[in-house]
């Protein structure tokens, strides 16, 4: 659940997994420890087009 519900999950529990050699993987694949780059870049790139759209709309606080 933790992998698709929550990004951040998947950028920090299986690279900890892989180096710390608990191969319990919880029937996923262990090819999902190389999309985290990929996962990475993908939530930046997110997280850059949000925040450009709420500065771009900002008007200021008040007067």
């Amino acid at each position: 659940m933790l992998t698709f519900v929550l990004p951040v999950a998947f950028i920090s529990y299986y690279p900890s997994s892989f180096l710390l050699d608990n191969r319990t993987d919880g029937g996923f694949s262990p090819l999902l420890i190389y999309f985290t780059p990929l996962v990475a870049l993908l939530l930046v790139s997110v997280t850059y087009f949000v925040w450009t759209k709420g500065i771009n709309a900002y008007k200021g606080a008040g007067t």
